[in-house]
């Protein structure tokens, strides 16, 4: 008896864990929406802006959900050309997954930033 119950409990724990650990603050929507961004890099001592394009996957109050195939870093601040008003100028990278020959990246949405 008492070894069910304990069981009980462990996957209780277990569960709310997990429901604590994806959710999030904000509700995603779907998009898929073509888009031109552009990163700064130093390469040696110069310093370059690289004009790409990307794929937005999902928009929230917080951030983007992107598809690109440059491999951005975590903390790379990125300017995003859409002239869609769901989709924020400024962006900073808080993730990335490589998914085949292409990168899922989350952005946590910077209207703050302004020109880097």
């Amino acid at each position: 008896m008492v070894l069910i119950m304990h069981r009980n409990i462990v996957s209780t724990l277990i569960f709310l864990l997990g429901e604590f650990l994806t959710k999030r603050r904000h509700d995603r929507i779907p998009l898929k929406l073509t888009i031109e961004y552009s990163i700064t890099v130093k390469k040696q001592s110069a310093v370059k802006n690289i004009l790409l394009t990307g794929i937005v996957k999902d928009v929230s109050a917080g951030g983007v959900g992107l598809i690109t195939e440059y491999p951005l870093i975590q903390g790379n601040m990125i300017r995003i050309k859409s002239s869609a008003p769901e989709v924020p100028k400024y962006g900073v990278v808080r993730w990335v997954n490589r998914e085949g020959e292409f990168y899922r990246v989350g952005l946590r949405s910077c209207s703050h930033c302004g020109e880097y």
